[in-house]
């Protein structure tokens, strides 16, 4: 898998429809706080703690730990790996 589709493989685990979509605006649209807001309906200010509820969801995942740099941003997820 390239970067790309590792990142969208991670964030389609977020059982959330709204916070999936704002990993996907955020980590392969490289879209601005801004800019997800508003395609969200949400004020400025809501979209970051979406964003950690977002994070929290990813950490939850039964996956293991990753770092990725993608669109120039950190992306970094914790993640249990199951056998």
């Amino acid at each position: 898998l390239d970067l790309r589709e590792e990142i969208e493989f991670l964030i389609e685990r977020v059982e959330d429809a709204r916070l999936r979509l704002l990993l996907y605006y955020r980590y392969i649209d490289c879209l601005p706080w801004e800019e997800i807001a508003e395609n969200l309906e949400v004020a400025s200010r809501s979209v970051f703690r979406l964003h950690a509820r977002a994070l929290d969801a990813l950490n939850n995942s039964s996956y293991t730990e990753h770092m990725f740099d993608y669109c120039g941003r950190l992306f970094k997820i914790h993640i249990v790996v199951y056998f």
